[in-house]
Formats: structure tokens, sequence, C-alpha cells
């Protein structure tokens, strides 16, 4: 797992956001990395930066309201190093704290995703090779005969079929007769107002209509906005161990429609 920033008091308390980039700005406008949806946070609270010579993180004071770190008072431009464990106190409610792994550089969540599709692969050309029923199937034809024994041929045959069966739905989906077509803007709002679980339901719903204005003014502004609102839903989910709610995946489904269209 990647180094972390968990906020461990105030707004969205509990909620880990992985930092995949050197640099990620930190506050309550949409524009941050990690926004804080919150009257309390400052715009633009500070920079995050990972100085790679040392292997660490550093924070840049970019408040004028007060930033503490470990308790003491920042100033505006100031910098300081940020250790695992520390805590960086945004006003007088939020407060966060980062934690890192041996490997403390930031990962972008599509290496995470490839690193972790090669090591699916990897286990399972593993599990094949190691199979003790295929090798004593394949060594014990060549010291009795020369011609191949009908029987062998269907033991093999059902022991290549056996991980199509079992992987079936994975590798030929089955096809739906009548999908459903994504949900539409007014009754995605709707849904993000009444879906009090949904986490960060709020960021996404201002995020969605942010996204939905610029489509008549830039089309470059809004698939950038359907991009961003994309990342952070992206990130929630890899973040939950439940794995992604119903208005998450009908977001999903109607980002990915309009960034088609534009």
């Amino acid at each position: 797992m990647p180094a972390r920033i968990t906020i461990i008091r105030g707004v969205s308390a509990g909620t880990v956001h992985e930092i995949y980039a050197n640099y990620q700005r930190i506050g309550s406008d949409l524009s941050c990395d990690m926004c804080l949806p919150s009257s309390e946070i400052p715009p633009q609270a500070f920079l995050l930066e990972y100085v790679e010579s040392a292997r660490s993180y550093r924070i840049h004071c970019r408040s004028k309201d007060a930033v503490y770190h470990q308790g003491r008072l920042m100033n505006p431009g100031e910098k300081r190093d940020w250790s695992p464990g520390q805590e960086l106190s945004i006003g007088a409610a939020t407060t966060l704290t980062l934690q890192t792994d041996p490997d403390p550089k930031p990962v972008a969540p599509e290496s995470r995703r490839t690193e972790r599709q090669r090591d699916y692969v990897e286990q399972l050309a593993a599990g094949s090779t190691t199979d003790p029923s295929m090798a004593s199937t394949t060594t014990e034809p060549v010291t009795k005969s020369s011609k191949t024994d009908p029987r062998l041929f269907i033991v093999v045959l059902c022991l290549a079929a056996c991980p199509l069966l079992l992987f079936s739905d994975q590798i030929f989906p089955p096809a739906a007769p009548s999908a459903a077509p994504p949900m539409t803007y007014a009754t995605l709002v709707e849904l993000l107002k009444n879906d009090d679980d949904c986490p960060n339901g709020e960021l996404y719903l201002d995020l969605l209509r942010q996204a939905h204005r610029e489509q008549n003014r830039s089309k470059a502004e809004a698939k950038t906005m359907y991009l961003r609102l994309r990342t952070k839903i992206m990130n929630d989910i890899e973040s939950e161990d439940a794995g992604k709610t119903k208005t998450q995946h009908e977001l999903l489904r109607f980002v990915g429609s309009a960034i088609t269209r534009l």
C-alpha cells in the first residue's frame, strides 16, 4: 500500500487519502488534489512534497489561518519535514497524520492496478505449473508407449478446461440482453442528495454539478472535471474494503458516458 494521509479528527474522520504524486495540494477548494470540504479549512492549506533524495515528505504552509505541525504554529510560506505518525492540524477541528510503508514513494493508481494484475497472472502461472495431478498425467505415458493414449488426451483436455470454467465470468462475461442506459444527470443529483451512506457524497455532487455546468462553456474544462470526479471515486473505492456502492457504480457509468461524448 502506498504512502497515505489519514484524517484522524474533524471533517470525514477516518478517511484515507493515498499519495499518488510528488506534489499534492491540500485544502477545501475543489481544485485541490486532496479536497477537505469544510468552511473551517482554507482553500489551499498547504502543499505536500515528496523529496526524492531524502525519500521523505515535506509540507509547505500556504494558509494565513492557523496550521499546526506537532502542536507548533506554522507561518505562511514556512516548510517542515513531515514524518510518519506526526500530526498536522488545520484550524481547530481537523487533524491529519502521515503513514508510509518501507518504500514511501508515491504510486499512481494506474501503476498499482497494473501491479496487482501482474501479481494475479503470476499466481495463476505458478499454480498451473505446480499442480501435482498435471505432473503425474504428463510423465507416465512417455515410459509406457510411444503412442498417445486417447484417455490421456481426454484428461489433459479436462484439466485445460478447468480454469476456463472457473473464471468463465471474468474471461467471457455474459452479455446483458437489456443493459440499462446510464442514469440521467437529474436522477444522479437526486440519488446523491438522498444517499447518506455514500462516502464523500457531497464532494461528488459538487464535482458533478461543476462538470455539468462547464459542458456548455468549455468541453475541455468539463472533461477535466469529469476525470477528477472519476479519479476521486476510484481512490475512494480502493480505500474501502466493502467495494463500490450503487451510487459510485452509477456515477462511474455516467462519467464514462459523458467523457465519451465530449
